[in-house]
């Protein structure tokens, strides 16, 4: 069996001395309001801290708050050393402008908003800014109308924006009544991205799969789960096997992706393109100038952008399987995930224009992934 090309849209990287940064993919940030912060505590609007464990979020914000039940979720979950930051919203201003204004200071992936900032009319703003960033939108819906046959739902209306970004799951108002932090469940799926070592040996993770600590499944009829289902909103529970009981998991993980991508998917996607975009920049400057437009110069690029695929191999985002040539449309056996379609003599073909503006022959990327043997197309461009 051979998988077609078509399964994920082309991810388009561009490589510029602007930007580049080892971004922390593992990595939050939770949108707070003043009305969060502890007694006698200055938080300026628009500016933001950084945060290493609970208790020092709880020297800041009060315990009975949502960002502290936020906080919480993050922290309980997370492994290794936390990448968490909180921005202090100006509260006239969008959620799409407050996260615009974190975006200038510092890198994190997931964004962390309370449930009261994530309505039909700030959705889709949000959610496209996610989307144009590569940065990742989890949401807990808590309406009831989520797990009813309908179509003028929340949650059938974030399903339809298309996004890949968007990771939404659904919680009950039963559950959360007997834990309010119980409506943040969601970001303790996030959190169990800290175990993933790019640099390590087989560490990529399936969200599908990750037992959540203080997290409660909810009690859900099999009309519901079916609804959750066809929307492609995630839901929690045990799974029984043999009279024993998992614990809570996070199940039906899919990002709105119009391609059905699973988070995981997006996330390793977004991963493997910063890896990508570094390893390249970093081999065109390592000389003190733009390396040569020579077969010398490009087949070095190739060598370089090689070393990164070979190890997300390593760590068990590519796998080895079958693709379907896209020239050729012959069956191509991928032995460690990933194909480059390019050849060190593209560079002899450059027309005079592209030399005399020392453009590099973009390089086209298909990977692989592991869990779900899905095939990305992924464009490596030069600025």
């Amino acid at each position: 069996m051979s998988i077609d090309i078509s399964d994920i849209a082309p991810l388009n990287l561009n490589i510029g001395s602007g930007g580049l940064t080892g971004a922390k993919h593992a990595s939050a940030v939770a949108f707070a309001d003043q009305l969060d912060l502890a007694s006698n505590i200055t938080f300026a609007a628009e500016t933001y801290r950084d945060y290493t464990s609970l208790a020092a979020v709880a020297t800041d914000f009060l315990k009975s708050s949502e960002i502290y039940q936020i906080a919480s979720r993050w922290f309980t979950n997370c492994t290794g050393q936390p990448a968490f930051s909180i921005y202090m919203k100006n509260s006239s201003a969008t959620p799409a402008d407050n996260m615009t204004g974190f975006l200038h200071q510092k890198y994190r992936y997931f964004q962390l908003f309370k449930n009261g900032d994530l309505t039909r009319e700030t959705i889709p703003g949000l959610a496209a800014l996610c989307e144009s960033e590569r940065r990742g939108l989890p949401l807990n819906l808590t309406a009831a109308d989520v797990v009813a046959a309908g179509t003028d739902d929340l949650g059938t209306l974030v399903h339809d924006l298309q996004y890949r970004h968007v990771f939404p799951a659904y919680r009950s108002a039963a559950t959360i009544a007997q834990d309010a932090g119980q409506a943040y469940a969601h970001y303790a799926t996030m959190a169990t991205f800290s175990k993933f070592d790019p640099a390590g040996a087989n560490t990529a993770i399936d969200t599908e799969y990750q037992g959540l600590s203080g997290i409660m499944p909810d009690n859900l009829s099999t009309t519901a789960v079916n609804l959750l289902k066809k929307k492609g909103i995630a839901y929690f529970s045990r799974v029984a096997s043999s009279g024993e009981e998992s614990e809570c998991l996070p199940l039906n993980t899919w990002s709105t992706s119009p391609n059905q991508e699973a988070i995981d998917d997006v996330f390793n996607i977004d991963v493997l393109g910063n890896y990508l975009q570094n390893a390249g920049f970093n081999y065109l400057k390592g000389s003190g100038r733009k390396r040569a437009l020579t077969v010398q110069g490009f087949s070095g690029y190739i060598s370089a952008i090689t070393t990164v695929l070979k190890q997300f191999n390593t760590n068990g985002v590519l796998g080895e399987g079958n693709i379907t040539h896209p020239s050729t449309g012959e069956t191509v056996y991928l032995q460690n995930g990933f194909l480059i379609l390019n050849d060190e003599t593209e560079v002899l073909s450059l027309t005079a224009a592209q030399r005399h503006a020392r453009q590099y022959p973009s390089l086209n990327i298909i990977v692989l992934l592991a869990r779900s043997g899905r095939v990305a197309p992924i464009n490596l461009n030069v600025e």
